[in-house]
């Protein structure tokens, strides 16, 4: 009788455990952000560069003011450069996700060795879709850059926001461009678990194995209380017989 009193308070602790974890991770607050960029060479709400250049790929002049009310990715890149190939897809993926009306991608070859022909053929052969520059005038001087892949994120009026630096924090780009379009999320504002189906996508095993031990432990209360009853019955049955032994003696 203990054990099963020992095995049903394990399994109620230990479900009411595995909930309040679930539950805590959905229910996170996201860290804030820090307020300045890392390495600290520009110091988020550094006003960005109003260039005005050429698209290679069009050869439409430009002028980075044409942007304000537009998050903008700068990419600094090199078409001899692996790890910015390693980058495209973060790019593409922004520029899938964001509306035009929302977001600007410009792509800006430090490489003064790039021809217009190299950034062409660069554009053409990974199926690029947005605005493609030589560095003539310099931009990269004014950003500090120290290395490529780098991504600088403008906020709708035209400072700095934030920068990302290497191949190894492709994955960042999307998080800092939905904290500057927020509508673009789908996730609960107040978690940063990701949005309720991909949380349930993520936590199901814990879950499943909550359920079971619920449906476990329902079944030994169940089990438990069929016993005492049986056991009830038996002592009244009992009970009843003894007296009518004793009547039938005193008759």
């Amino acid at each position: 009788m203990k054990k099963i009193q020992s095995i049903i308070l394990f399994s109620i602790i230990f479900t009411l455990i595995t909930l309040s974890t679930t539950i805590a991770a959905f229910t996170e607050k996201p860290n804030t952000t820090p307020l300045e960029i890392s390495p600290n060479l520009i110091t988020r709400g550094t006003p960005a560069l109003l260039f005005t250049v050429e698209d290679v790929i069009t050869d439409t002049i430009f002028s980075f003011s044409s942007f304000e009310g537009k998050v903008v990715v700068l990419d600094f890149f090199s078409t001899t450069c692996f790890p910015c190939i390693y980058s495209i897809p973060e790019l593409k993926k922004a520029k899938t996700k964001y509306s035009s009306d929302d977001l600007e991608i410009v792509s800006i070859s430090v490489d003064l060795n790039d021809t217009e022909a190299d950034i062409e053929h660069f554009y053409s052969d990974f199926g690029l879709s947005w605005k493609m520059v030589s560095d003539t005038l310099g931009i990269n001087n004014y950003y500090q850059l120290l290395t490529i892949p780098t991504f600088y994120v403008i906020d709708q009026d035209q400072y700095i926001y934030q920068a990302i630096f290497g191949d190894d924090n492709f994955g960042e780009l999307d998080g800092f461009i939905l904290e500057l379009l927020p509508e673009y999320s789908t996730a609960n504002p107040t978690n940063n678990g990701g949005t309720p189906s991909e949380f349930w996508g993520k936590n199901w095993y814990w879950f499943l194995l909550s359920g079971v031990i619920f449906v476990i432990v329902t079944g030994l209360v169940i089990q438990r209380r069929r016993i005492v009853l049986h056991n009830r019955k038996v002592r009244a049955q009992k009970m009843d017989a003894r007296q009518r032994r004793v009547r039938k003696r005193e008759r």
